[in-house]
């Protein structure tokens, strides 16, 4: 076997165990439920998104090529007569929407924020990451975001629109772009905003190699996902007798909870991927005291050693690189290291830390303890516990952390 078969097959390997041991991740984060969550997001702010876009592309003059752009997106993931009554929903509920004037706009930007902050803590959640950004930036970001997308939204139509007009008087213009098939553009739009999302939405440095695995599975999945649903939505509305045309209502419902649910299964993938977390761990079992012990010194130890050589504080997303242990455990042991006079935060956030007190006036089985945890003495199991660490801690006697420093 060649050497590039062998890299090949290794990776399909660790691709395959990536997927395994995303579903066990999937039951650990919740997923079912985040998912269910968004989909009830995403409806509340669909509405006031769209009608937000109506008004601004109305400015522009291309109101028309985007209900047009839309109802065809529609017809094309539902089925034409699903994405007629969506469509037709959608025009209702807009019209509803601006005849409220500013109190319109305004819900737009309160229910398409919370949208998007919901997504980001949903994806930093499936990550293991604590948001690294305060409400009021996180807010301003957000806002941002949407205004710049609708400014997206309207030079593309506009591009579009003088594109076609130009193309249509050329033959051989028409036949080049009829031999261009809409689900290749549609698939490497669905790529970059899954690519997107996998890659600047986490409060982590995410590699391209894992965000683009990701991004491809996903694309992939959701392709094969809404192929299924536009076969399977015209036999169901048609039979459908109780909700006759509220069908596809409900229709929708199930297929956007289906996508979500695709889209955060992704995530966990390029989650195990990126950060490669024990085995144990994404099966559930308790993080055992010998690598909590572990992890805890090898933080101190970094910390103190980079305060040693001037280079200044450590951050949180400097651990994650060289331990790959996600920001919330970290944060967990820093926060305790902390509390317990070990180290110091140097910004408000928290997020990075020098030496509270010289390395040779800190007891390795001081940290030791910090990281096992205190048991008290209401049962024999916590009696127990107490004297392990007891009897464990008094071998190592008064070695300090800086003559552990000596042998880096």
């Amino acid at each position: 076997m060649s050497k590039g078969s062998s890299r090949f097959l290794l990776w399909w390997k660790r691709y395959a165990r990536t997927a395994l041991y995303a579903f066990s991740g999937m039951e650990r984060d919740n997923v079912r439920m985040v998912a269910s969550g968004l989909v009830y997001s995403l409806l509340v702010a669909v509405i006031p998104c769209i009608t937000f876009l109506v008004a601004f592309l109305s400015a522009f003059g291309v109101l028309e090529p985007f209900m047009g752009m839309l109802a065809k997106i529609f017809e094309d993931m539902f089925g034409e007569e699903t994405g007629f009554e969506l469509m037709r929903y959608i025009r209702q509920f807009s019209s509803n929407a601006m005849s409220l004037g500013l109190i319109g706009l305004g819900s737009f930007i309160v229910s398409g924020i919370f949208l998007v902050d919901k997504i980001y803590i949903s994806i930093n959640q499936i990550f293991h990451i604590k948001p690294t950004s305060g409400t009021m930036r996180r807010f301003s970001t957000f806002l941002t975001f949407i205004i710049v997308f609708a400014f997206m939204i309207a030079a593309f139509l506009t591009v579009q629109s003088r594109a076609t007009s130009f193309i249509a008087g050329l033959a051989v213009g028409r036949r080049a772009v009829g031999s261009i098939p809409r689900s290749v553009t549609a698939f490497i739009w669905l790529w970059l905003l899954l690519m997107f999302l996998y890659s600047i939405v986490p409060s982590a440095r995410i590699r391209f190699g894992s965000s683009a695995m990701g991004a491809t599975t996903g694309a992939i999945a959701l392709f094969i996902a809404s192929h299924i649903f536009q076969s399977l939505t015209h036999l169901m509305v048609s039979q459908s007798v109780i909700y006759g045309s509220m069908a596809s209502l409900f229709i929708t419902l199930l297929f956007l909870y289906i996508c979500w649910y695709i889209v955060l299964y992704c995530a966990e993938m390029v989650y195990i991927y990126q950060f490669e977390p024990e085995k144990a761990v994404l099966f559930g079992h308790i993080h055992p005291p010998a690598m909590q012990i572990s992890e805890a010194l090898t933080i101190v130890l970094i910390i103190a050693y980079k305060h040693r050589k001037g280079e200044g504080a450590t951050t949180v997303r400097e651990l994650m690189k060289r331990l790959r242990v996600p920001s919330g455990v970290i944060s967990s042991y820093l926060s305790d290291l902390a509390n317990g006079g070990i180290i110091l935060a140097v910004n408000p956030r928290k997020t990075a830390f020098v030496p509270y007190r010289p390395m040779d006036q800190v007891k390795v089985r001081d940290v030791i303890a910090i990281a096992y945890g205190s048991a008290g003495d209401e049962t024999l199991g916590e009696e127990v516990a107490a004297s392990f660490l007891g009897y464990g801690t008094a071998g190592f006697g008064d070695m300090t952390m800086n003559e552990l420093l000596e042998k880096i």
